[in-house]
């Protein structure tokens, strides 16, 4: 079985897109910075660490 360069460059190419699928869903799944509120979209919630700042404060 002789592989083509053409079929090679097809493999890395569905090989370097499968991993970067991998890596996306893992950031999707454990965020690299969890101290944020993420919204389903990945936009942080600045309403909700404000509130939580000032439930912070008021705890005190």
């Amino acid at each position: 079985m002789i592989i083509k360069p053409l079929e090679l460059r097809a493999g890395i190419w569905l090989i370097l897109l499968f991993v970067s699928l991998v890596i996306w869903g893992l950031n999707r799944i454990f965020p690299p910075h969890s101290n944020k509120i993420q919204k389903s979209d990945g936009r942080v919630n600045n309403n909700e660490i404000r509130l939580n700042r000032i439930e912070k404060k008021l705890k005190e």
